[in-house]
């Protein structure tokens, strides 16, 4: 009875081992002659005899499959317990549905032929200080719209920026869009930078535009102009506010400057500080730290929580100055001029304990 039952076991598995065999063969001979669909639903059906690692059909290839052929993508290993041949439909289905694609691909090439994606872009720079010129040192922004006004979508689109100055960076360089149908209109953008080692000239940024299948017109090649200025080091002055408290030797303070560009250019990533030459260097700060742009002739308010030094007389003019460095790391010294007054503290009286 037992035996009984392990023939009959035995009889199944080599039954559904040659029926998976069977999917699996017609598959790879459907795929061989081109045909793709048939291929493909032989394949979907000899996965559903695949194993818990969802990826090969195992084979016992003892004498009862010793007439199986052994297709492309099967492997045969010896082990202790006779041949293991192992069938990859899973493979197969990759390399199938890959071969589809490429037939879908090339019919939309042949009729792009006839009715070509045609691209419309424009470009428009935007600057921190919006003169549309780029100082050194600045950073704008590159606005790209582009709109596919032909009779066809056009597919992985790749814009490529270029300048041909070594001073003008653009990032990024390269920008991909997937597809984009007819009448559809995109907006992204990339950024420039004019470096501080640039020279006053005209600096021109070129779009180039390709499509998976090359066939792709109107604007496929813009370019944008900019004027470049060269580096000028800053030229900043300090104020202290006329409504400032008297400062005393010795007392925390908060005073109020007023920091002003009057160079020609504006002035980008100031880093602020001060170098404590006659205040307590455990307490001092200035708000802000950190400017991200002065224009020409234009003023911001500066903080500066600070305690003089307590030995300092009367009258005495601050020796302690602002340091103001730009992104070209130029230092400029602006001394706070503020001036000792003990008049605040007339009223006072000391008593003898």
């Amino acid at each position: 009875m037992m035996a009984a039952s392990m023939l009959a076991a035995c009889a199944q598995d080599y039954t559904i081992a040659n029926q998976a065999y069977s999917l699996y063969r017609q598959g790879t001979i459907a795929f061989d002659n081109g045909h793709y669909d048939t291929a493909e639903q032989m394949m979907l059906a000899a996965t559903s005899y695949l194993g818990q690692d969802n990826s090969q059909l195992l084979v016992d290839s003892g004498s009862e499959y010793s007439s199986l052929e052994c297709a492309k993508k099967c492997y045969v290993s010896r082990e202790i317990y006779g041949n293991r041949v192992e069938y990859y439909p899973n493979e197969y289905l990759a390399k199938i549905r890959y071969q589809k694609k490429q037939l879908v691909i090339k019919g939309e090439r042949l009729a792009k032929l006839d009715a070509p994606p045609r691209l419309k872009a424009e470009l428009r720079l935007e600057d921190l200080d919006g003169n549309r010129i780029l100082d050194a040192g600045e950073t704008g922004m590159v606005n790209i719209s582009v709109q596919n006004i032909g009779e066809s979508r056009a597919d992985e689109l790749m814009f490529v920026f270029q300048s041909k100055l070594a001073s003008l960076s653009i990032q990024p360089s390269q920008y991909n869009l997937a597809s984009l149908e007819v009448g559809e209109k995109r907006h992204f953008e990339v950024s420039i930078k004019n470096h501080y080692g640039s020279l006053t000239q005209e600096g021109m940024v070129t779009m180039l535009a390709k499509e998976r299948d090359q066939s792709l017109e109107g604007n496929t090649h813009l370019s944008l102009s900019t004027t470049l200025r060269a580096y000028r080091p800053p030229n900043l002055a300090l104020t202290p506010l006329p409504d400032n408290k008297p400062i005393t030797a010795g007392v925390k303070t908060m005073q109020e400057y007023q920091l002003c560009n009057h160079g020609q250019q504006s002035l980008y990533e100031l880093s602020l500080g001060l170098n404590k030459q006659d205040i307590d260097s455990n307490y001092s700060k200035l708000e802000p730290e950190k400017i991200r742009l002065i224009k020409p002739s234009r003023c911001l308010i500066i903080q500066a929580y600070f305690r003089p030094d307590i030995t300092l007389q009367e009258r005495h003019r601050l020796t302690t100055g602002l340091i103001a460095t730009d992104g070209n790391q130029t230092r400029q010294t602006l001394h706070l001029n503020s001036i000792i007054s003990y008049a605040s503290m007339e009223d006072l009286i000391y008593q003898q304990p």
